[in-house]
């Protein structure tokens, strides 16, 4: 059966596939293994065998959104914590809040989202990118 996170998961592969760096597949593929989503042969196939960062990725994800919800929901966390830039690119939310719409421009009190107690340091480049994305002047 496939649940929400493995359709947001899906739906974000390409953009993961074309926009996720070596260096944060690696990093992905550790806290995975951490985590016991992967066992040791499985984060060592998607290195050993696939040359380029494309194949890695595809690789990556594939593997983790056949193994379902809970596997999907670990490595859309993980992605968050490794690189929010992408994690913002993809649109992934674990937690499944409800999407706004210009009907409905706040969410009710029944869609309670969780905030993260982690600070993570960003440089002005980082700030002024979203500030420019979200159409705010710099």
């Amino acid at each position: 059966m496939t649940t929400n996170n493995d359709k947001v998961l899906c739906k974000a592969r390409i953009t993961f596939i074309d926009s996720v760096t070596k260096p944060v597949i690696k990093q992905l593929l550790d806290d995975l293994l951490e985590d016991q989503v992967l066992n040791d042969e499985e984060t060592e196939s998607v290195t050993e065998e696939n040359s380029t960062k494309t194949e890695q990725a595809r690789c990556l994800i594939d593997m983790v959104w056949k193994k379902g919800r809970k596997a999907s929901e670990k490595m859309i966390v993980d992605v968050q914590e490794r690189d929010p830039g992408l994690y913002d690119k993809l649109g992934l939310d674990p937690r499944q809040p409800a999407k706004m719409t210009p009907s409905s421009p706040q969410l009710s009190q029944q869609e309670v989202r969780q905030v993260s107690s982690v600070l993570i340091p960003s440089t002005s480049d980082f700030k002024e990118g979203i500030l420019q994305r979200k159409g705010c002047e710099v």
